[in-house]
């Protein structure tokens, strides 16, 4: 990858899927799953997929961060991923990846 490759936006994250989450219970949510470069100069798999997630407040804006998981390369995983998160959050309002089955 050259400077004129960064300069032009080659390593720009794409999004991959977002969910809004409306719950009862805990409140609303929005997850966010992107596809994005490693800062990391040296990573052997320079690009991966992240996947974060904050409270949103009443008029559906972002305010607490919840969730931050990242460092796949795979497409499938990102996904299966982001739905646990969905559905963590859903039936505890928090995630932990020790309920994760």
């Amino acid at each position: 990858m050259s400077i004129k490759d960064l300069e032009e936006g080659y390593n720009a994250p794409t999004k991959l899927i977002q969910s809004y989450l409306f719950t009862k219970e805990f409140g609303n949510f929005f997850v966010s799953t992107c596809h994005r470069m490693s800062s990391a100069m040296l990573d052997p798999t320079p690009w991966y997929y992240e996947t974060f997630a904050w409270k949103l407040d009443k008029d559906r804006h972002r305010t607490d961060w919840v969730v931050e998981f990242g460092g796949t390369d795979d497409k499938e995983w990102a996904f299966q991923n982001h739905i646990e998160i969905c559905r963590q959050l859903d039936l505890r309002g928090e995630y932990k990846e020790e309920y994760y089955k």
